[in-house]
């Protein structure tokens, strides 16, 4: 891993995601959280202030030390306990089947260049009665924020696109989430970044054997 990705990246990850437009809807969708949790991508723990007591313990996965002890200089901050797991969310995860309450994802599946693995994971430790809660990008219905994505983002750009009537987005995820929203980021202040997807999906993972 050279100087740039090791020491430059992690620190430019934890800056851009401070600002007013993620930190509102932390505040909106992490209180959601319940019982064991498992947060895919911890990242720098930015997360972890929003997290209610009703919170037991959060499993918290991301491969890079860096942004790790980033993290847990938030710990205490936090009201509740916090493991870290080194490793790729694409990595079998060392929890039980069905044994996490909620999965938490936050602007981090185009990060991982194998998102199903990373969700079936998720899958198979979620409780039939847990619950995914996520915030993640979308591709924009604004043409210029598509540009600005693209020239940023690359192919991730296009990983996330969505319908592209927004009055049809609700109803298009509408059968599969029992709260979803897209909404388009045009913050005064900072680049037109993208559209976020948030929401809440019921799991109803039956688990054999």
């Amino acid at each position: 891993m050279g100087f740039y990705a090791k020491y430059v990246l992690p620190r430019l990850i934890d800056i851009a995601m401070r600002n007013k437009d993620t930190a509102r809807l932390r505040a909106e969708w992490i209180p959601h959280a319940r019982g064991e949790v498992l947060e895919i991508g911890i990242g720098s723990g930015l997360n972890l202030e929003f997290y209610s007591p009703e919170v037991q313990r959060v499993y918290g996965v991301d491969p890079s030390a860096e942004l790790q002890q980033m993290a847990r200089k938030r710990v205490g901050k936090s009201p509740v306990e916090v493991k870290f797991l080194s490793q790729s969310a694409e990595e079998r995860l060392p929890l039980p089947n069905a044994s996490i309450d909620t999965a938490i994802v936050t602007w981090t599946l185009c990060s991982i260049p194998n998102p199903s693995e990373a969700l079936q994971q998720a899958k198979r430790v979620l409780k039939p009665t847990g619950r995914l809660i996520f915030v993640e990008h979308g591709r924009s219905s604004d043409p210029g924020v598509v540009v600005w994505q693209s020239c940023n983002s690359g192919v991730e750009a296009d990983r996330w696109r969505l319908p592209p009537q927004s009055q049809n987005r609700r109803s298009h995820y509408g059968r599969r989430f029992s709260d979803c929203r897209a909404e388009d980021e045009l913050s005064s202040g900072t680049a037109p970044y993208d559209l976020h997807v948030s929401g809440v999906r019921a799991s109803g993972v039956r688990h054999h054997g």
